[in-house]
């Protein structure tokens, strides 16, 4: 749909429209592009009726840091909190669980993506996978592998969509690793690379590559790790890939003393610490495989 036919469409299907496209392009792995229809939308809340500025302020997290993007998920709750039982309830919840997670508060997380499956349970939208695969990523993060493996393996017997059906299965590979059992992993994960390779999402395909690459070096076979990260598509940009690019560039640095081997010059992780006005609450990143980014609802 071209610019000047915008014009021609109330403001409110004009708004829908440059959201669907927000989304679509962030799916795509064409961030830069999605945060700039993005910032067209959030130019016009002061002009929004409450649910209109809950649908757009309910994708903050995908595009702006957590302590920019925590006040305006909380304005909209509090816009639209006792207005009748609707889906923006529980993906306000929701993103504001993904919002304390990534500030490093898991048990103000979890309060919310709990708050979110109370709302399922009034509206009964196949869509709970989502709160259910981030607490798993809350167990995981703890050391709780078991209750974690439980959470994924709810989401995939529910998953209606080949991206929830994927992700839970990478997590559950993720486990089996960090169980010592990587052996089980790159069996899961090179039938999911094969999947991947005919999927648009490309946060998901790094993914899948990037762990199993790290199943392979768990293993010692450093030629398959090295072949697997050299044939990945590489990393998408968005709000948090310079981290994996960095820890990407790490695992390379890990695999390979051979300096024929060319390894770009990523940012270092202290860097990116420095820059972001953090010190402590990005330990997760920390971790040594990558962890799926938070599933946010778009």
């Amino acid at each position: 749909m071209e610019a000047g036919t915008l014009s021609y469409l109330t403001d409110e299907l004009r708004l829908r429209h440059l959201l669907t496209k927000t989304s679509v392009l962030y799916a795509l792995g064409k961030w830069p592009a999605a945060r700039a229809v993005y910032l067209q939308c959030i130019k016009e809340i002061v002009s929004l009726t409450p649910f209109l500025a809950a649908d757009v302020l309910k994708r903050v997290n995908i595009f702006y840091l957590p302590e920019f993007a925590g006040p305006m998920l909380q304005k909209a709750k509090k816009g639209i909190e006792g207005a009748g039982t609707s889906p923006l309830l529980w993906e306000i919840h929701h993103n504001i669980g993904g919002n304390y997670f990534l500030t490093g508060d898991l048990g103000s997380a979890e309060e919310h993506f709990l708050a979110a499956i109370r709302e399922f349970e009034l509206l009964g939208t196949y869509r709970i996978s989502y709160p259910l695969n981030n607490l798993g990523l809350i167990k995981l993060l703890r050391g709780e592998y078991a209750a974690a493996r439980d959470l994924f393996l709810q989401v995939k017997a529910i998953a209606t969509l080949d991206f929830d059906l994927m992700s839970a299965k990478c997590h559950l590979a993720i486990l089996n690793c960090l169980e010592g059992k990587p052996e089980l992993a790159v069996l899961e994960l090179e039938k999911l690379c094969a999947k991947a390779a005919t999927m648009s999402e490309m946060i998901l395909v790094d993914l899948i590559y990037h762990n199993l690459a790290w199943a392979y070096m768990l293993m010692e076979e450093s030629e398959k790790a090295l072949r697997i990260l050299h044939s990945s598509p590489g990393v998408a940009k968005d709000l948090w890939s310079s981290f994996r690019v960095a820890r990407r560039d790490r695992m390379l640095r890990a695999l390979s003393s051979d300096s024929i081997i060319t390894i770009s010059e990523g940012p270092k992780l202290p860097d990116i610490l420095h820059t972001t006005g953090r010190q402590d609450s990005w330990t997760f990143k920390n971790l040594p495989y990558e962890l799926n980014d938070l599933w946010f609802w778009e």
